[in-house]
């Protein structure tokens, strides 16, 4: 739901988000993942204004400063080319080098690889130093969810005998923990076997 705008100068006026939130492009592993941002503010932020985003962990991101693409909703656009990202604290801070009008939706992007093991989403945090308070950003649903990455909570496979034949069938089962989906993939040997193998295996 949309805040309405009020006046700056109105009693009891307060600056902060109309709309602040965060999605990504892939859950893949060790990926490289673009995050999307998208802010919309009720009161002007002002020039020299830092908005920093807090909880984007455990990514396999290092370098100090990170590239940001400009979505232009607002042109020109408010921010630098740059950010400045801190991978120990998990935080990415914007510098704007112009105001951002207030109820004007800014969009913009920046990527970081993803780490290998799954995990659940970030729970990512905003906010403008001396002006907004950090507050919790709506996050993009399922597999766009920021910084969640996919990986199998079970890994099974099995086969109908112990002596392989051609035309026998085997069996893998994985469950995503991530992705929400349950799979079964049969799979009947391409190549004639002129020997059958006595040979069991077990986890």
């Amino acid at each position: 739901m949309d805040i309405p705008d009020v006046p700056e100068r109105g009693p009891l006026f307060i600056h902060g988000w109309s709309h602040a939130a965060i999605g990504q492009s892939t859950p893949s592993a060790g990926e490289i993942n673009t995050l999307t941002v998208s802010l919309r503010s009720f009161g002007v932020l002002p020039a020299s204004s830092t908005i920093t985003m807090h909880g984007l962990r455990d990514t396999l991101t290092y370098a100090p400063l990170l590239v940001l693409s400009h979505n232009e909703t607002v042109y020109p656009s408010p921010i630098g080319p740059m950010g400045v990202w801190n991978h120990s604290a998990g935080s990415l801070s914007v510098n704007l080098t112009s105001q951002l009008p207030s109820q004007q939706t800014f969009s913009f992007s920046f990527t970081v690889r993803n780490p290998y093991l799954g995990q659940d989403g970030a729970e990512v945090s905003i906010e403008v130093a001396g002006l907004i308070s950090k507050v919790k950003m709506l996050s993009a649903q399922k597999n766009e969810a920021a910084l969640l990455v996919a990986d199998f909570l079970q890994r099974d496979i099995a086969q109908v005998c112990i002596n392989v034949l051609p035309g026998d069938v085997l069996q893998l089962w994985y469950l995503s923990t991530h992705m929400h989906q349950y799979m079964r993939f049969a799979s009947r040997t391409r190549a004639h076997i002129h020997e059958r193998s006595t040979h069991s295996y077990t986890r």
